[in-house]
C-alpha cells in the first residue's frame, strides 16, 4: 500500500468507528425500568421508567450503513485502481469493526436485560412477602396493594386498579409480562379464584411467596454455575488481542500486517467474526440452560 493510500484507509476505518458509535447511541440502554435497592421514597427516587426499546437489527443496521458509507467515501476520494486496492483492505476492516461493535452492543444489552430481570425477580419476592404479611394481618387487599406499591413502583398500576374498583387480575397479568415478574401470574390466578369464590387469599399468597422465594434462590444458583462458562467465553474472545500485543513486543509488527495487507485484513475479519459467533453461541446456550 502506497503512502497516498494509507490515509484513505485510515479515514475509512475512522468512519467505521464513527458508525459504530452511532449504532451504540442508537441502541440505547436496555429496555425496562431500573429498580432501586432501598425502600419507600428512596426506592421511588432510584426507579426510572422503561427506556425506549430499539430492535437489535436497527442498531446493527445503523453500524453497517455508516460503515458502507465510509467505504464509498474513501474509495471516491481515491478513484481508479487505487480505490480497488484500498477497498480490498478497507472492506474487511470495516466488517471487522461492524461485527465487533454489534457483538459488544448485543452483549451489553443482554447483560443489562439480565440484571434488570434479576432486580425485578427480587422485587417480586419482596412484593409477595409483603402482600402475604398484610393479608395475614387482616388488612383489606386494596390497602395491602397500596402499601406495597409505595415501596415497589412496578405494582402502582395494580394498586391503582384496586383503588378505582377495577379488576386487579388484568393489571397483575400485564405486570407479569415483564422479564423476571413471570411468577406474578400465579398471584393473578389466585386473586381471580378468590374474587369469584370468596375464598381467603392469605394462605394461598403465603404459599406463592414461598414458591417465588425458592425459585429466585434456584435461579441465583444456576446463574452462579453458568458464570464460569460465560467468563471463559469472554476470555477466549479477547485472547487474540494479547497475541497481537505479544507480537508487537517481539517486533513482528502484526498491526501493520492485519491492517495494511489484504490477507491480514481478511484474517482479522474472519477471526473477529468467529470469536463473536462463539461468544454469542455460548451466551445463548447459557441462557437456554438457565430457563
Amino acid at each position: 500500500m502506497t503512502a497516498m493510500e494509507a490515509p484513505a484507509v485510515q479515514a475509512i476505518v475512522l468512519g467505521a468507528l464513527c458508525a459504530a458509535g452511532a449504532g451504540w447511541l442508537l441502541a440505547g440502554p436496555p429496555a425496562g425500568g431500573r429498580l432501586g435497592v432501598g425502600t419507600g421514597a428512596s426506592r421511588k427516587a432510584m426507579w426510572s421508567p422503561p427506556a425506549r426499546k430499539v430492535p437489535p437489527a436497527t442498531s446493527v443496521g445503523g453500524v453497517c450503513a455508516g460503515a458502507v458509507a465510509a467505504v464509498v467515501a474513501g474509495a471516491t476520494l481515491l478513484g481508479g485502481s487505487s480505490a480497488s486496492r484500498v477497498v480490498t483492505v478497507a472492506v474487511p476492516l470495516v466488517v471487522t469493526g461492524a461485527v465487533a461493535a454489534a457483538a459488544a452492543m448485543w452483549l451489553l444489552r443482554r447483560n443489562g436485560a439480565r440484571k434488570a430481570a434479576d432486580a425485578t425477580r427480587a422485587a417480586v419476592v419482596e412484593a409477595c412477602e409483603a402482600i402475604a404479611s398484610g393479608l395475614r394481618a387482616g388488612l383489606p387487599p386494596e390497602r395491602v396493594l397500596s402499601r406495597t406499591a409505595a415501596d415497589l413502583p412496578f405494582l402502582v398500576p395494580v394498586a391503582t386498579a384496586a383503588r378505582l374498583g377495577a379488576d386487579v387480575v388484568p393489571a397483575l397479568r400485564s405486570t407479569a409480562t415483564r422479564a423476571g415478574a413471570e411468577r406474578l401470574s400465579m398471584l393473578a390466578s389466585a386473586w381471580e379464584v378468590a374474587s369469584r369464590s370468596g375464598a381467603g387469599l392469605a394462605d394461598v399468597v403465603s404459599r406463592i411467596s414461598t414458591m417465588v422465594r425458592v425459585d429466585a434462590a434456584r435461579k441465583r444458583q444456576v446463574d452462579a454455575a453458568l458464570g464460569g462458562a460465560r467468563a471463559t467465553a469472554r476470555l477466549f474472545a479477547v485472547l487474540p488481542v494479547l497475541g497481537v500485543a505479544l507480537g508487537t513486543g517481539l517486533d513482528a509488527d502484526p498491526v501493520r500486517i492485519l491492517t495494511a495487507t489484504p490477507a491480514g485484513a481478511w484474517c482479522l475479519c474472519t477471526g473477529t467474526s468467529l470469536a463473536a459467533a462463539g461468544l454469542v453461541w455460548v451466551e445463548c446456550l447459557a441462557d437456554k440452560a438457565a430457563r
